[in-house]
């Protein structure tokens, strides 16, 4: 009463004197009071009461009469069949849920194992019987009301329904009980609660063996396009701590052409700093023709692709490369685009065919796989084949397999071979 001048104050003591010396729910329709503000409020005041542990409490819900009212959200209500699977979208929850199915009619025991997994929730839970009365309620939701459990379980649940929202929780426990359905509500809370926000609350009935409803359960849980978000948002908040820790030159560019998050070699191979860099538009930091490529790329079906640097990083497809950029599209709800992945690596040349071969890097299939001319690689001294190209299987109509178990003198006549043999030496010398 904080926030009521001293004679609304002394006004609305009366009040409460009158609902406790009543015992019983006390509704005045018009009750007008000052602020300490100086602003007149004409109001609904509904007063109800409940004991406990032979304490006595007041719940007290203050409805304005003459305020301007401001439709920042919107209450939705949504009717679905019992399956638990379909609706509850939390393992945790699902597992709460499986277990009160298997503990019902719930012991004693059984409620000490249903409070110690409802009260891990960060959820509102409760369990009310056929009359309506809570049979088991998490500290999560007390603590929303400022009570304790023990005070809740027992008692109507309607005891705790804010008076505005009395009619409408009739109807859905009589709607729920009629058709056997599930409800799942949005925007209808026990009381104003910014934990809430974005939550739907879900009742779910749960039936006996000859399909009665005994008992109905109620959870919250983000709705189905918070989730949705909240999902894209964990993504790219794990891409943004892959990026930060990624011990190569890549950055994400999202589909404003903005560079959102780049790592420590990124930065450097454009010598700039993280905050100069990310969010640039990143046509101001790439080379024109390295540019036109990722704007071709980005305009392609394509959703990911391998182009070759030169040490400027242009695009050099004919000379011998120092670098590669992997260009690759992100996808999020949807499947629409959210931008793109470019990666640039330097190319480290192997010592020696062998041990490209083993390597079997991006180079090797750039240069070698993806090459349209027959390549072979075979070993000098003993002539085997090391590996062949897409190409060479074509020419010659073998197998892969096939190929690395045969040698230059299963295709080759031996003037021909020394030939090889003696052309590779002059190109090595």
């Amino acid at each position: 009463m904080e926030y009521f001048d001293s004679d609304s104050k002394e006004k609305f003591n009366e009040l409460l004197d009158k609902a406790v010396e009543k015992n019983d729910t006390l509704t005045l329709e018009h009750f007008e009071f000052n602020l300490r503000s100086g602003r007149k409020v004409n109001a609904q005041i509904i007063l109800n009461t409940f004991e406990s542990s032979g304490n006595l409490f007041l719940l007290c819900t203050i409805i304005p009469k003459n305020y301007d009212i401001s439709f920042t959200s919107k209450s939705k209500i949504k009717i679905s069949d019992t399956d638990s699977q379909n609706i509850i979208r939390s393992e945790k929850l699902l597992e709460i849920i499986n277990k009160v199915e298997a503990l019902f009619p719930i012991t004693f025991i059984g409620k000490e194992i249903l409070h110690k997994l409802a009260d891990e929730l960060e959820d509102i839970f409760w369990i009310t019987d056929d009359k309506g009365n809570f049979l088991l309620v998490n500290e999560y939701l007390a603590k929303s009301i400022g009570l304790k459990p023990f005070q809740m379980e027992g008692k109507q649940a309607g005891e705790f329904i804010p008076g505005f929202l009395k009619n409408l929780n009739l109807f859905i426990d009589k709607f729920i009980k009629d058709t056997m359905n599930c409800v799942i509500s949005e925007g209808v809370h026990f009381r104003e609660n910014e934990n809430l926000k974005n939550k739907e609350i879900v009742q779910l009935p749960l039936f006996d063996e000859e399909n009665n409803i005994q008992a109905v359960i109620g959870c919250s849980q983000y709705s189905e396009s918070n989730t949705e978000q909240r999902t894209d948002e964990n993504l790219f908040g794990v891409l943004d701590k892959i990026i930060d820790y990624f011990p190569k030159s890549v950055a994400f560019i999202t589909t404003q052409d903005i560079i959102k998050n780049s790592s420590e070699d990124f930065c450097k191979l454009f010598n700039r700093k993280p905050e100069d860099l990310n969010g640039l538009n990143f046509a101001d930091i790439l080379p024109l023709g390295l540019l036109e490529s990722v704007n071709r790329f980005l305009q392609s079906p394509d959703n990911s692709r391998i182009l070759p640097l030169s040490r400027f990083l242009e695009i050099d497809k004919d000379g011998e490369p120092e670098y590669t950029v992997s260009l690759t599209k992100i996808f999020g709800r949807e499947n629409e685009p959210e931008g793109f992945l470019i990666l640039i690596e330097k190319v480290e040349y192997a010592e020696n065919l062998q041990h490209l071969i083993k390597s079997r890097g991006r180079m090797f299939e750039f240069l070698i796989q993806n090459n349209p001319e027959p390549i072979f690689i075979y070993d000098k001294e003993n002539l085997r084949f090391l590996e062949v190209n897409t190409a060479v299987l074509d020419l010659y109509g073998y197998s892969r397999e096939e190929f690395l178990q045969m040698d230059l003198t299963d295709l080759y006549n031996p003037e021909d071979i020394q030939s090889l043999l003696g052309s590779s030496s002059e190109e090595g010398s």
